[in-house]
């Protein structure tokens, strides 16, 4: 009961972080939809991910820190 708890209050006490994550999120699926995939090659082998699962973790932690730096903006800290 206390994750749901403390889940519940992270949109109230950092909402820019929030935001900015979810926007970077779909930010990044949206530019990997539109590119379709990465391969990979290491010691002879290869294999695919897809962009979109790549650009949108990239883009999630991209907009989660500029989220921070907004939300501190505001903290005073």
């Amino acid at each position: 009961m206390r994750a749901v708890a403390a889940l519940r209050c992270v949109p109230k006490s950092r909402p820019k972080e929030l935001r900015w994550s979810i926007y970077g999120v779909v930010a990044g699926v949206l530019v990997g939809a539109s590119l379709g995939g990465i391969g990979v090659a290491i010691h002879g082998g290869a294999f695919g991910f897809p962009a979109a699962v790549v650009l949108g973790t990239i883009g999630g932690v991209i907009g989660n820190r500029i989220g921070l730096e907004k939300d501190r903006a505001v903290w005073g800290k």
